[in-house]
């Protein structure tokens, strides 16, 4: 059987915080909320609060969307032992002006502005869990 239709992809990223993975979401790229659940009380909120723990989180900017799920001990151990490196290719408008904001924050980049020789433009950053986001135009 064919798969006809594909429509979006969402990834579900294992987190060591999800809080401090939403804080930086927002404050660096300007995802919004869609809801948080608390590790406690298995309650959809739409506001962070810092006295409160977080399982989950759905975040979102335009298309682009991503479950935060906070990782167990188990998890962690497994990934570190094993290793586990994603990427994260996101096709964007106004590259330059994403590139001029990213500098004034507190950003780890991978690699700067750069023009590749397939024809994009493209930032590479990591996100405050070492997942790397690249950046993209077209030229």
């Amino acid at each position: 059987m064919k798969i006809t239709k594909l429509h979006k992809i969402t990834p579900r990223l294992k987190v060591k915080s999800v809080l401090k993975t939403v804080q930086f979401y927002q404050d660096v790229l300007d995802f919004e909320i869609v809801y948080l659940i608390p590790t406690d009380n298995l309650t959809l909120e739409f506001n962070t609060k810092e006295d409160l723990a977080y399982h989950s989180a759905v975040i979102s900017y335009n298309m682009v969307d991503f479950i935060l799920e906070r990782s167990s001990l188990i998890s962690l151990c497994i990934e570190k032992f094993f290793g586990c490196k994603i990427s994260f290719l996101i096709q964007v408008e106004e590259l330059e002006t994403l590139y001029l904001k990213l500098l004034r924050k507190e950003v780890d980049f991978i690699k700067h502005l750069t023009t590749t020789y397939y024809g994009l433009r493209e930032i590479h950053i990591k996100d405050c869990n070492g997942y790397e986001l690249i950046f993209r135009e077209q030229l």
